[in-house]
């Protein structure tokens, strides 16, 4: 048994159960960040694919980022969370 600051007593049973659900958690978000990750370099390499096929289009004329439409915005943002380093330091274990 552990002795907690805040008097609450933990079984080994009990940090077990918290450890493998947050073992499960951190396998489900690192599957949603690989399928996000094989998502975005698909779309990484279309666009590859058609900024290719623009220079060989335009001839000879240089393609630049002075070409590119000003408007154009981010689609996407990636957060990557650290979480069991983040539930080691929240738990001291």
């Amino acid at each position: 048994m552990q002795n907690h600051s805040n008097g609450q007593i933990r079984t080994i049973e009990t940090v077990c159960k918290e450890l493998d659900a947050l073992a499960l958690t951190y396998l489900d978000k690192l599957e949603e960040y690989t399928q996000t990750w094989q998502i975005t370099t698909s779309q990484l390499q279309q666009g590859f694919l058609h900024l290719a096929h623009a220079k060989y289009t335009m001839g000879s004329r240089k393609i630049s980022q002075c070409s590119y439409d000003e408007r154009m915005k981010a689609q996407a943002r990636v957060y990557v969370l650290y979480i069991f380093l983040l539930f080691i330091l929240i738990h001291k274990i």
